[in-house]
């Protein structure tokens, strides 16, 4: 058995580069149905991810004003407890 030996290619040339990517693009928009891919990737892709978004943001929002109520109301028991405080204090 002979022992073959692999020689890298020669560099493609750039002319050689620029009618193999023509030609590719020519394939592609001719063979390929390209808006219904881009519908497909908006349908499939873009809208839930955008109903997340929202959902998110409606999430966070509540979060945020149900956590500043909460503040609010132990600020507003912390001053009526530090006031009987006081009170029971003075007298």
């Amino acid at each position: 058995m002979s022992r073959t030996e692999n020689k890298p290619l020669p560099p493609m040339p750039w002319w050689a580069k620029l009618i193999v990517g023509a030609c590719a693009i020519g394939l592609i928009v001719k063979f390929l149905p390209i808006q219904e891919i881009l519908y497909l990737f908006l349908m499939i892709v873009m809208v839930p991810l955008a109903l997340f978004a929202g959902v998110g943001l409606i999430s966070q929002g509540t979060y945020e004003g149900l956590q500043g109520q909460i503040a609010s109301v132990q600020a507003a028991l912390q001053e009526k407890v530090d006031a009987k405080l006081r009170e029971r204090r003075a007298s």
